[in-house]
């Protein structure tokens, strides 16, 4: 996939580094900062800078390193593809001096111990750190090393100018900037390393960057994560953090999720180590979600409590006396990681045990499960309504991680576990839910074990943000606005115009879905009354293949409930601002995913007839895919319409299909279905070209209002290619495992 190249907003904001501060150990005056460069960081303390650049216990280490952030309430370099929050909102046009004390930076601080006899304590210990508006600062830790090494032979400005100078040299300009969309994308295609080669051969590529800087004359290769959001930060390892501590890392993932107070303690630790630990918790949960690294404190020690004012903070400390504070955390994490483990202890469990011994006393690891002890209100975790479906989830995981499937893998589980919470909480917004009778089981259940902490969820502050967040609907503003425009001038073009470049469909086979948007945007006709099949259910409107009969037959067989349903999902509709266009894909995908069977044969041909009226170009196709992770079965819902009963459905899946093998972001989601649906699709599209499918419509029509006329049920037989595995159950089930 080739991505876009976007200037840094403008020509003065191309450099990679904002500031270098240099701080060391003095014997006489303890830490201590000793250069700022180019200047001094506005509305920050040097002495704040000594307390965190130089960890607690670090004479005790040759090498250790921690992360800084500044600017917390700063907008972003990147905040037009991360958050809608009015408070964090920057112009594009906005100029370096306007904004510079007003951008988030991230910091990564390195800091080293010389053993030196000649001296005062027996050890020199100095750390350099740099400021940078790029989340990926870790890729300079390098050129960072080199440069301390010098200082500590030549103590001098003039290593941290030469630092800043030669990071800024680097042409900035040439960085691919992906936008959201292209950032899911690259991940979609996430999934076991252990499937069958046509799975693996498709992961995406292209995920890094590399471009060149020197230092001293030592060339640096920068490998770039271009996936990274502005949540994603240093060398995450997810599976670390799920081995340390098993089955109970899902209560620090529900803390988070519902926005608890968390704290890790690694007394005797190193800050790198603590850092790694509280920067992959947010990895956990971010994305989808978003803005988490606002209230992220890799390393924070004594000298500075103020995070503790932060609602829902992740927080990492070395000092035990953290932990005897049980007012200052909800969840507190002790790590224990020469031993390959960790203890979890909520407010409650710290109070039951000192009351236990008699008073404040060393912490001991809880049992396996969590009891309610001597506090009668205390909750117990196994009795939480998620506990059954969190616990599922991750003996998965762990099962994954101890086959060694790999780090993408088990990310991308806990991308889809979050954001099928989080789908439950905008199900609810866009009342998709409101007919729990057409969940399946499965379906039913995840979202009854849900539905306290989805309460909560919708509740927060954020969740205004979260419901219009990119990494949610998966687009960003700019490509919603040009999608949009492109598919009101693809619904004014005529039939050969409409069809992607290369397309074999001939202008007498008129998309039906086209001419139903155009009936959709003409004045709405007036219903004829409801028909009704064998049990009063509702017979589907009988569907033409010519636009012309197609919306005669539209009008004529629509009821009241169509049209109120018609204008309700029309993406169509240019009325519609840009975030309900990419919401109601988001809606057409979750109903035909949440559906427990596919007998409203009605609302699944208009479905499917709306979703082949938008995809008609890659960006749309790659947004549907986002919605699609290869982890969740891919193309499955799409794919599924090949063996739906109605040659109308088969029609527009196939179509559908059809337009994502022609592009090279989008062909490998097709190649990764299984063949049957490869041979499915053969044969409907085949049926589509010589007109085959157009007639079995027509007699689908005929049928249908013969059913209607004789008080028939409507539930017609099935396509000639629906394997028998599909008779009588939901196509879909498959992926109710994944879900639940």
């Amino acid at each position: 996939m080739t991505w876009h190249t976007k200037l840094l907003r403008s020509d003065n904001k191309k450099q990679l580094v904002d500031y270098v501060v240099l701080a060391e150990f003095d014997i006489d005056t303890g830490s201590t900062v000793r250069h700022q460069y180019p200047n001094n960081i506005p509305d920050y303390k040097a002495d704040w800078f000594a307390e965190f650049m130089l960890p607690e216990g670090a004479h005790n280490r040759d090498l250790d390193f921690n992360y800084i952030f500044l600017n917390r309430d700063a907008p972003h370099v990147d905040q037009h593809l991360w958050s809608k929050f009015e408070k964090y909102a920057q112009k594009p046009d906005d100029t370096l001096e306007e904004s510079e004390s007003k951008t988030f930076l991230y910091g990564i601080n390195l800091v080293k111990t010389r053993h030196d006899s000649s001296v005062r304590r027996g050890a020199i210990v100095k750390a350099m750190c740099l400021f940078s508006r790029f989340q990926f600062v870790d890729i300079l830790k390098k050129p960072l090393e080199l440069a301390l090494d010098q200082y500590f032979d030549n103590p001098s400005v003039d290593v941290l100018a030469s630092l800043y100078e030669s990071l800024n040299a680097i042409d900035m300009a040439a960085l691919p900037r992906p936008d959201t969309m292209e950032q899911v994308m690259m991940r979609r295609g996430v999934t076991y390393e252990g499937l069958a080669d046509h799975h693996k051969s498709h992961i995406p590529t292209g995920w890094y960057h590399t471009l060149l800087g020197y230092f001293d004359r030592i060339e640096i290769p920068l490998r770039i994560p271009l996936f990274r959001t502005p949540d994603e930060v240093g060398e995450i390892q997810l599976s670390l953090l799920v081995k340390t501590f098993g089955e109970q890392v899902m209560r620090i993932f529900h803390a988070v999720l519902t926005k608890q107070r968390v704290l890790f303690v690694g007394y005797n630790h190193a800050a790198s180590e603590v850092a790694q630990m509280v920067l992959s918790t947010v990895a956990m949960v971010a994305p989808p979600m978003s803005n988490l690294i606002r209230r992220t404190f890799p390393y924070s020690n004594l000298s500075d409590l103020s995070f503790l004012e932060m609602p829902g903070y992740i927080a990492g400390v070395t000092n035990p006396m953290f932990q005897q504070h049980d007012s200052w955390w909800d969840l507190l994490c002790v790590l224990d990681l020469p031993n390959n483990t960790g203890h979890i202890y909520s407010a409650e469990e710290r109070r039951s045990q000192d009351s236990s011994k008699g008073g404040a006393g060393r912490m001991t690891p809880p049992p396996n499960h969590v009891t309610k002890g001597n506090n009668k209100h205390a909750v117990n975790y196994e009795d939480m309504p998620h506990y059954s479906v969190d616990n599922k989830f991750i003996k998965a995981v762990l099962s994954g991680i101890n086959a060694q499937i790999g780090e993408d893998w088990v990310r991308q589980q806990f991308y889809d576990h979050t954001s099928s919470i989080l789908h439950l909480a905008l199900d609810q917004d866009q009342n998709i839910l409101q007919h729990n009778h057409k969940l399946s089981a499965v379906q039913r259940k995840f979202a009854e074990q849900n539905a306290a902490r989805v309460k909560l969820i919708r509740q927060s502050a954020e969740f205004v943000e979260l419901a219009s967040h990119p990494w949610v609907w998966c687009a960003d503003k700019d490509s919603a606005e040009k999608e949009h425009l492109h598919s009101q001038a693809n619904s004014a073009a005529n039939s050969s115009a409409n069809s992607p470049a290369g397309s074999p469909l001939a202008p007498s086979t008129m998309h039906a879905s086209m001419a139903a948007a155009a009936a959709l945007r003409a004045p709405a006709p007036q219903p004829s009354p409801p028909r009704k099949g064998l049990r009063g259910s509702k017979v589907a409107p009988a569907i033409s293949p010519t636009s012309s009969d197609l919306t005669a037959e539209l009008a004529a067989g629509a009821t009241p409930e169509d049209n109120k349903e018609q204008e309700m999902v029309s993406i169509a509709n240019p009325a519609r601002n840009v975030k309900s266009i990419w919401l109601l894909l988001r809606s057409y995908v979750r109903k035909l995913q949440l559906e427990s069977g596919l007998n409203a044969i009605d609302e699944t041909q208009l479905y499917y007839q709306q979703l082949e009226q938008y995809l008609r170009s890659e960006s749309s196709l790659q947004a549907l895919l986002t919605l699609l992770p290869q982890s969740k079965g891919g193309l499955l819902p799409i794919a599924t319409g090949l063996f739906h009963k109605s040659p109308l459905v088969r029609l527009h899946a196939s179509r559908i299909l059809q337009r994502i093998q022609q592009f090279p972001s989008t062909k490998a989601a097709y190649k990764s279905l299984e063949g049957y649906f490869h041979t499915a699709y053969e044969r409907q599209h085949a049926k589509d070209l010589d007109g085959t499918l157009q007639n079995e419509i027509l007699e689908y029509n005929r049928a249908a209002r013969e059913s209607s006329a004789n008080g028939l049920n409507d539930d017609l037989a099935g396509g000639d290619d629906a394997p028998e595995v599909f008779e009588g159950m939901n196509p879909l089930d498959t992926l109710d495992a994944a879900a639940g």
